[in-house]
């Protein structure tokens, strides 16, 4: 049960480190100049600031959310009630009994998409808040409704009216798309455009299209948990063998179950295992160079990091090895950002790579990297927080260089050109030079 468990994680974190470069290029909002507040505390309560640090709605909350979508912000007054304001700092929904401003809480989605679930006073009953059309749907939905899968892929919300049966209905007018007709298996919704759910009463997984048709999948096999459709393949196990293999979206199995393990597809290839050893697939099932490797890995940009041996090495497409690390070293993520740059650790310190295996940050300078910044942001604007020997933290770019000395106590990911930074209990918002342009009073 643990090494299932632990390869069902390394499939799930693999996959979503892929994924940050389809979320990095997700839609901007109608509205995202209005977008562009700052929550920023000042003697204790919370409000807004723009990019010039100049107040906009004065500091009045006990928390502020940050504005997404057409400019909707999640926020709770001094009393302890939730609302939802609008850039102008008037309500379009309050009171609210509970709510949270996290994707860990009851917001789901991005930036510029996705909805808030507001819980009712019993407890019992979710509504859900568009923020991009302002729709809020009436209390009808149950607790236990799935509130984290995926929000920036589609308009379908999978709600449940009794935590047993999922259905989809549209976020931005509440109408009812896809009745009730699935078990709480599914953990996605949907996907470029598709989705695999599990028909309760025929205990069949079929694939849903966003229509509200469905394909039966081949005879004989089953979708593994969390898989999506990426490159129009999705990942389905033999009922039978236990082997893992790929099917379109006609429900057809392309690529027939044949692999120990494997992976979803990201920029057409997928990591697949084969006699205990790992190589990668083309979308056509073609094995582009060899089988060879020790784990899974991700193709990111035309580049993988993988383990050989014990080592880390630096492959492309066919599998070409162009560079070895000998000594025991720690990559983040294991994959190659967006940005075309990969970080790692040794004895605790910051090294960075690009896509060739030129180090652009040795390990053996001081400042080292926060490898679990709270906005998940570890090279968010070209921007990497790093710290040095004394505890504090700065900012080196993508090239390595350290551009805003390591002052900070704490900071954070930066977001649309600003980052916040904490000396003390002070907090500030700096740009990419490390200008302050708005600052705390305490």
């Amino acid at each position: 049960m643990r090494a299932g468990n632990q390869r069902r994680m390394r499939r799930f974190w693999l996959f979503c480190i892929a994924a940050v470069a389809v979320l990095f290029v997700a839609k901007v909002g109608a509205a995202e100049a209005e977008a562009h507040l700052y929550p920023v505390r000042n003697r204790g309560s919370w409000g807004y600031v723009n990019p010039c640090g100049e107040a906009v709605i004065p500091c009045q909350w006990a928390e502020c959310g940050e504005f997404r979508g057409s400019g909707y912000a999640l926020v709770r007054t001094h009393e302890g009630d939730y609302g939802i304001i609008r850039t102008d700092g008037s309500y379009a929904v309050y009171p609210i009994a509970q709510a949270a401003d996290s994707e860990n809480g009851t917001y789901y989605g991005g930036k510029d998409t996705g909805v808030d679930w507001l819980l009712d006073p019993t407890g019992t009953k979710l509504a859900f808040f568009d923020v991009e059309s302002g729709f809020l749907s009436d209390y009808v939905f149950d607790v236990y409704t799935d509130r984290w899968f995926d929000g920036e892929c589609s308009t379908l919300l999978r709600v449940s009216y009794d935590g047993k049966q999922y259905g989809y209905v549209d976020r931005q007018t509440g109408a009812e798309e896809i009745p009730c007709l699935f078990s709480g298996v599914n953990c996605t919704g949907f996907h470029n455009g598709f989705a695999y759910e599990y028909l309760t009463d025929t205990g069949e997984y079929v694939i849903v299209r966003t229509d509200g048709t469905f394909l039966s999948l081949q005879e004989g096999v089953h979708p593994i948990e969390g898989a999506m459709f990426e490159d129009g393949l999705i990942v389905v196990q033999d009922d039978q063998t236990g082997l893992y293999g790929y099917c379109n979206t006609e429900g057809l199995c392309v690529i027939e179950p044949q692999y120990e393990d494997a992976l979803s597809f990201h920029e057409g290839y997928a990591s697949v295992c084969q006699e205990g050893k790992w190589g990668h697939i083309d979308t056509s099932g073609k094995m582009d160079g060899p089988a060879c490797f020790d784990e899974a890995y991700a193709l990111v940009g035309g580049r993988a990091l993988a383990r050989l041996d014990g080592k880390t090495v630096l492959i492309d497409l066919q599998g070409k090895i162009h560079k070895t690390w000998e000594d025991d070293i720690w990559f983040v993520d294991g994959a190659f950002m967006p940005e075309g740059i990969a970080l790692y650790q040794r004895n605790g310190y910051l090294g960075m790579i690009d896509r060739e295996g030129k180090e652009l940050l040795s390990p053996s300078q001081r400042p080292i990297f926060d490898f679990f910044d709270e906005y998940g942001a570890c090279a968010s604007e070209g921007m990497i927080p790093v710290m040095d020997e004394r505890g504090k933290w700065g900012f080196a770019n993508t090239d390595g260089d350290v551009i805003i000395d390591c002052a900070w106590d704490e900071v954070s990911g930066f977001r649309d050109g600003l980052s916040y930074g904490w000396a003390g209990r002070q907090m500030v918002l700096m740009d990419h030079s490390g200008k302050i342009v708005w600052r705390e009073a305490i």
